[in-house]
């Protein structure tokens, strides 16, 4: 049996490429074709444009090419190891799946769950992109009546955004400059908006907390230039949470932008949220993972009006060329391997 996926070859090229299936999958293994998977904008297409800063770090071992994008996906199981005993064939699972045809994956590695009932396929194959906003809003600790700003209305922020709101930021602000991502934040529950593009956006910030500045500041653009901007919105004794992977090097003022005011500066990749439970946290990858499926099926984290494309898998590599091109066209993209 032959599966298909996506390969980054080289700088903005893009190929489909066969590879070999087990005849059954091992112990603890299952085999899962896949439904739908959901594209990370930010560092799927940086790594296909050759822009990812790994690619100019001396030393870096990742990323190289080839490249084989992709880590949220839902499918339905085939077959099932003889040491697995949560999971039957005919299931419908999430799990950190490539945009490829099937998966083998070990069970034992988080995250891995079933998708809960009610829960529409494809929106469940956001939740795995979802964990990683959820991961930084928890690092920035916010607290009830905390005012919240996010920068940056990709999946990435909006998710965060949501986060905060639920976590009790009040209120909760997303900033963008493009109009149609501003109008999704408010479609998912997102009260206040600063587009940019036409305000002053210290000016807002005063404005929206009594001259206090946020408490918490989220920056998700990834953005280089963004980082210095966000640390002058945060008060006195505030949080700045660089939830966003940085592409590039940035200069600040270290005295009057986190010294003086007391700010505290939080890296938030993804890696820093525990596999296994630890005195300082419980909140594991697993369990963040089925969080943000309860609070998919319940309606409570709100993806819908999120996804702005739904595309059969085998235009994936005309899409990356697009997401280079016209970026400001894409917001949420899933892609339908069911054909």
């Amino acid at each position: 049996m032959r599966g298909r996926r996506l390969a980054f070859t080289g700088v903005r090229q893009a190929s489909w490429e066969e590879f070999e299936l087990p005849d059954a999958p091992g112990a603890h293994e299952v085999l899962v074709e896949t439904r739908w998977s959901a594209v990370s904008a930010g560092t799927e297409t940086a790594i296909y444009a050759g822009a990812h800063i790994g690619f100019s770090t001396p030393g870096a071992a990742y990323p190289r090419f080839p490249h084989y994008p992709g880590y949220a996906a839902v499918g339905t199981v085939l077959a099932a190891g003889d040491a697995v005993r949560d999971l039957a064939p005919g299931q419908a699972v999430c799990l950190p799946g490539g945009h490829s045809s099937h998966v083998v994956w070990d069970t034992r590695r988080p995250p891995l769950a079933p998708l809960p009932a009610g829960l529409a396929p494809d929106l469940a194959a956001l939740a795995r992109l979802a964990t990683i906003s959820l991961n930084g809003v928890r690092l920035g600790r916010v607290a009830l009546g905390d005012a919240v700003a996010v920068l940056g209305g990709g999946l990435i922020g909006q998710f965060a955004a949501q986060f905060a709101r639920l976590s009790g930021g009040r209120p909760v602000v997303l900033v963008d400059l493009l109009p149609d991502r501003l109008r999704a934040a408010r479609q998912c529950g997102l009260r206040t908006t600063v587009d940019v593009a036409g305000e002053d956006l210290p000016a807002a910030a005063r404005a929206l907390t009594g001259g206090r500045g946020f408490a918490v500041v989220v920056e998700a653009t990834g953005a280089p230039a963004a980082v210095a901007q966000v640390l002058t919105l945060a008060g006195d004794s505030g949080r700045v949470v660089l939830l966003g992977s940085p592409r590039g090097r940035v200069e600040i003022d270290p005295y009057h932008q986190i010294h003086r005011p007391g700010v505290t500066l939080v890296g938030a990749h993804e890696r820093t949220t525990p596999a296994a439970e630890t005195v300082h946290s419980s909140w594991t990858q697993q369990r963040n993972f089925e969080l943000v499926l309860d609070l998919l099926a319940r309606g409570e984290l709100v993806a819908a009006p999120l996804v702005s494309h739904r595309l059969p898998a085998a235009q994936a590599p005309a899409l990356f060329e697009g997401l280079v091109e016209r970026p400001a066209d894409y917001l949420g993209v899933l892609l339908d391997w069911r054909a």
